[in-house]
């Protein structure tokens, strides 16, 4: 955790990263009946944006493809698995994927496999990338848009991914302050230790951890 590296400054050139699993046999199934126009599953959002932003976008098929020239030319980089595999076989490591994540300007946040929240808004606010988001409110305090781009359908998404194509940078640093502040304030393993404290001196709270797999 102490080895992950912070950038001060994101490379401006890469605007949106989003590394993970696309097995359409976990992902597929995500269905959130609250509000399902505003969590569509991974699958649906995916293939969105890669329809839309065909030429904006580069897909890392291997770890060759961090050093070619494409590479550097493209503004968003998805990094891509369809099949089941361990995350220790991934084409990135955990210290490229951070390192990645942490150079990224924005991060796009999609849901897990039977949950709308995945550790990927997690680890992106950790290093300063900007959230792309629909799961603002299941963070407490919610995100607010000083800190995030907020989407409620696939249409939005494509409407907040312009906005951080061609978002300015000074902005972009501003939010990036914001996003570290966030992190530090409510979502740091210090605050969790903190937190934890408090609700176990309350008898009346119950702590419930998720393992969905």
């Amino acid at each position: 955790y102490k080895k992950i590296n912070i950038i001060e400054k994101p490379d401006f050139n890469l605007r949106i990263f989003f590394s993970g699993s696309i097995v359409e046999e976990g992902y597929n199934n995500f269905h959130w009946k609250m509000e399902p126009k505003k969590f569509p599953n991974r699958i649906k959002i995916i293939n969105r944006i890669l329809e839309e932003f065909k030429s904006e976008i580069y897909l890392i098929k291997s770890k060759k493809d961090l050093k070619t020239i494409d590479f550097s030319k493209k503004k968003i980089i998805f990094c891509l698995h369809d099949k089941m595999i361990k995350k220790t076989s991934y084409i990135l490591n955990f210290k490229e994927n951070f390192t990645l994540l942490s150079k990224s300007c924005f991060n796009l946040s999609c849901p897990g496999v039977v949950m709308p929240l995945c550790h990927h808004l997690i680890e992106g606010i950790k290093v300063g990338s900007i959230p792309i988001t629909n799961c603002e409110k299941f963070l407490n305090p919610n995100l607010s848009n000083d800190n995030s781009l907020q989407y409620s359908d696939l249409n939005q998404i494509i409407d907040k991914i312009n906005e951080a194509l061609i978002m300015d940078e000074d902005k972009i640093m501003k939010m990036r302050t914001n996003v570290l502040n966030y992190y530090k304030k409510n979502l740091s393993p210090y605050i969790f230790k903190k937190n934890f404290k408090k609700i176990k001196k309350n008898r009346k709270n119950r702590i419930i951890c998720c393992d969905d797999h």
